[in-house]
Formats: C-alpha cells, sequence, structure tokens
C-alpha cells in the first residue's frame, strides 16, 4: 500500500490499516486531527513534512486517532471537517519549505467528513527547511518521532548531495553524449551535427554504485519496451541489428555507423545514417546505456529544422520511461538526474498542427529544456509531469507561454 499514489487510495485503504493494526514506523505518521488557523499549528505539520523528507519519505494520514496503548495502534476514522484543508495544507508547505519537497496528496471522502492522506518523496538534492513561522531550521522522522536536525546533520546532508550532484557531472562529462549536460563536452559528430536540432533526453543513476549497470544483465531483451501507458505508437527501439562490442550493447545500429568511439565507459547504444553518399550530414537515432547507470536517448527529425510538437512531446514521454525501465531493471532505487533538451536550437522550427492559433518563433539559442531531480519511481509511475515541464520550457524558448499539449491541470490534450 505504501508504494501507491495517494489517488489510488480510498477509505477502505484507511480502513485495512486500522483492521490489520498497522502502526506507526519510519514511513508511516497518523494524525487524528488537523488545525491549521495558528502560526504555532502551521509550524507543526510543516515540521512533519520537513522530517520526512530528510528521512526516507512514506506517509502522514490525516483523520486517523490511535489508542492508548504504550505503542498506540490505529484505532478509528475521525474525519476532519470538509473545509477545503487540502488547499490550505498545500499552500502552508509551498511557501514555508525550502526546498519544496515533492509530495502529494488527496482528500479522501469519509461519513461526516474528510480523511487526508499525503506521500512525501524523500527529499532528492539538498536537506528541506522550515523557513516559515520563524524557525528556520531543518527536521528529521526517526521512527515514531520528528526532531530538529543538529548541525553536524545538516552539514552532512548538504555534502552528500553536493557530493553526489559532483560525481553525477563528473561521471556523464566522460561518457560520449550527444547531449551537453555536463559542460564544455566535445560530442561525438559535433561537426555533423552542428547545423540541425537534435532532441536528446538523458537520465542518470545519482546515489548509484560506479558500475551499477552489469554487462551479465544485458541480453537482446533485457530491457524490453513496455507499451502499457503508452500515449501515441512511437517507441524508443527501431528492431534493428544488435552487436555485443568491447564494452557492451550496441542496440540500435543500421546502416553505415562510424568508428567505435570505444568510450570504456558502459554500453553505447546507437544508430546513424547519412542521406545520400554525398551528403555529410547524419540522420541520427541513438539509444545509449553506460554501466555508471546512465541512459541516453537522441533523435533528429526528417523535416530539416522542424521538431513536430506532438511527436516530440510523446517521443521524449517514451524515452524517459525507457531509461526509468533500464535503471529499474537494474535494481535501482532512489533519485535520478534527468535532461530534456534540444541542442543546436538556435535556427529550429517548432510544427505545429494546422489550424492551432499560436505562432513560434525562432529561439535564437543553442539549447533549449530542462533538467530535474527526481526518483526514479516517479518517472515509473508516471512520465507526464516531467514532460509537461520540459515541454512548457521548450515552447516557451520558441516564444510561447506554455505547451498546448497540456491543460492548466497538467493532463494531455489534443491527441
Amino acid at each position: 500500500m505504501l508504494s501507491a499514489e495517494p489517488e489510488e487510495w480510498g477509505l477502505d485503504e484507511i480502513k485495512e490499516l486500522i483492521s490489520g493494526r498497522i502502526p506507526e514506523g519510519q514511513r508511516l505518521d497518523y494524525k487524528r486531527e488537523l488545525h491549521l488557523d495558528t502560526k504555532a499549528q502551521k509550524a507543526e505539520v510543516a515540521k512533519d513534512i520537513s522530517g520526512m523528507a530528510n528521512a526516507q519519505g512514506g506517509w502522514i494520514i490525516f483523520g486517523v486517532g490511535e489508542d492508548e496503548s504504550e505503542e498506540p495502534l490505529p484505532a478509528a476514522i475521525v474525519p476532519l471537517a470538509a473545509d477545503g484543508s487540502q488547499t490550505r495544507l498545500e499552500n502552508i508547505l509551498d511557501s514555508a519549505l525550502e526546498p519544496v519537497p515533492r509530495y502529494r496528496m488527496t482528500t479522501i471522502a469519509a461519513e461526516n467528513g474528510v480523511l487526508i492522506a499525503v506521500k512525501v518523496r524523500k527529499a532528492a538534492g539538498r536537506p528541506v527547511m522550515v523557513q516559515g513561522f520563524g524557525q528556520h531550521r531543518y527536521f528529521l522522522r526517526s521512527g515514531t518521532r520528528t526532531r530538529p536536525m543538529n548541525a553536524e546533520e545538516v552539514a552532512r546532508a548538504h555534502r552528500m548531495a553536493d557530493l553526489r550532484t559532483d560525481l553525477t557531472s563528473a561521471r556523464l562529462h566522460d561518457l560520449p553524449l550527444i547531449a551537453n549536460v555536463a559542460g564544455d563536452m566535445v560530442m561525438p559528430t559535433m561537426d555533423d551535427m552542428q547545423a540541425r536540432p537534435v532532441a536528446c533526453v538523458v537520465v542518470a543513476a545519482i546515489d548509484g554504485p560506479e558500475e551499477l549497470i552489469e554487462r551479465s544483465i544485458i541480453t537482446k531483451d533485457g530491457f524490453a519496451e513496455s507499451r502499457d501507458g503508452y500515449l501515441g505508437e512511437r517507441g524508443v527501439r527501431s528492431g534493428a541489428m544488435w552487436t555485443i562490442k568491447k564494452f557492451g550493447l550496441v542496440e540500435e545500429e543500421s546502416e553505415a555507423p562510424p568508428p567505435d568511439p570505444d568510450p570504456g565507459q558502459g554500453f553505447v547504444v546507437a544508430g546513424y545514417r547519412q542521406v545520400s553518399p554525398d551528403d555529410d550530414r547524419l540522420k541520427v537515432h541513438r539509444i545509449a546505456i553506460y554501466r555508471a547507470g546512465v541512459v541516453e536517448w537522441a533523435h533528429r527529425y526528417r523535416r530539416e529544422q522542424a521538431l513536430p510538437s506532438r511527436s516530440l512531446a510523446y517521443d521524449v514521454h517514451d524515452a524517459l520511461l525507457y531509461a526509468a525501465r533500464v535503471l529499474d531493471e537494474a535494481g535501482y532505487v532512489g533519485r535520478v538526474a534527468s535532461w530534456v533538451q534540444v541542442e543546436h536550437a538556435e535556427d529550429a522550427e517548432l510544427a505545429l498542427p494546422a489550424g492551432w492559433d499560436v505562432t513560434p518563433r525562432r529561439p535564437g539559442v543553442a539549447e533549449l529544456g530542462i533538467s530535474e531531480e527526481i526518483e526514479n519511481e516517479e518517472i515509473l509511475n508516471d512520465p507526464t509531469p516531467l514532460v509537461r515541464n520540459a515541454m512548457d520550457a521548450i515552447w516557451q524558448g520558441f516564444g510561447l507561454e506554455r505547451c498546448h499539449l497540456f491543460d492548466s491541470e497538467g493532463r494531455w490534450v489534443r491527441d
């Protein structure tokens, strides 16, 4: 149950926790009441969310009372007033915590009121501080209680966040990626690719070992692509020939691949095809899997300078999900750094379906897109929020307010 999302919970799930006598623990906290009227009440709930985020993440359920035993157990549903508390709670968390933790919540209808279930993700990167209500402190859930973090714990959390970020950047810098995600990289085929935009997705494990993906687990069918939940028929695999090379697996290779860059870093999965014998421009479709837990997808579309808006969004969705599945198959659970970028975007055009009442302009900049830290589990559950953020950033680079493929609530439209 704890691995589910709040939207999957209802009153039956709460009753199951109570009937099963499931006690509080490191990742589960029951609250009989939720009061948000005074500064002290608001600070208290902010502390609880901060503590959960700075530990292992978990659930806080408001509207469940416990018995009076030495180790309290859930005893009964104690409905909260149906007064819009979820919106008020969201506003408090978004304004009082820095950085804002990743959480999702739902209001569950009950007899004579409601319950509120909040799922808090483990902090990705820096620890979460309560900066409102005169606090300016960090909190940590330890067992069944939440306490202030001491100075050494705070310093250690920041050092670990910086170290993991630096290690990830160093690993990426040594890989022959098409996407320029580590800065000052010399990309393979740079001269050939300079003139035309290329869409790229990179997902890199932050907390994994130096060699996360072992060659022994790689087979032709080892990372089968799941179609479940996909929004279109586009995929990230072409079914082209497979070749084992010194450092891994070349999965999608078409007629005329360039010499193996021999990166010594992992599994290079790449596809290149020349347009004609006299044309030095390359059409690119590439997937690369590296031992350090890095997956890259890159694609250049057929039209000379155009990025097809809907196809780009669908492909980014599929590539993110594929990368998350690769890491999941390797047994990785934790944070990932993710990039969705358009390289060489200066003269690119955004191709929109006929009849759309928006007029994009050329970006005039080399790169468009975003980078985010996120739990790999979140991508596995649904890449859509990350896709929406990336598409908004890309569309804004074309002078548009937001991506019209999504509505104001972040749902896909215009399919």
